[in-house]
């Protein structure tokens, strides 16, 4: 069953974006096994994002392969809520 992730980066602006940005991530997220969509944006100094991955080990794979060793010093990810996704509706 696919899941819901709600996460994000705390007490950081957009230099947090640049480090990944430069690394390619938002290419190689596209790519991710098991990613199925992506929603993030700011929320005061909070970075939120809201994913959908096929399960949460493909997210883990995703956060400890690809952007923990792309943020910049200092950055802490807030620990992610995973909710089972049960309905989706897409426009049209």
């Amino acid at each position: 069953m696919s899941v819901i992730v709600i996460g994000g980066a705390a007490r950081f602006g957009a230099e947090i974006l640049d480090p990944l940005r430069e690394a390619g991530v938002v290419d190689q997220l596209r790519k991710a096994p098991g990613f199925q969509g992506h929603w993030s944006g700011w929320s005061g100094r909070n970075y939120k994002v809201t994913e959908v991955w096929e399960s949460p080990e493909a997210y883990w794979a995703w956060i400890d392969g690809t952007i923990r060793p792309n943020l910049p010093t200092g950055a802490q990810l807030a620990e992610p809520e995973f909710i089972d996704l049960v309905l989706a509706a897409e426009p049209g």
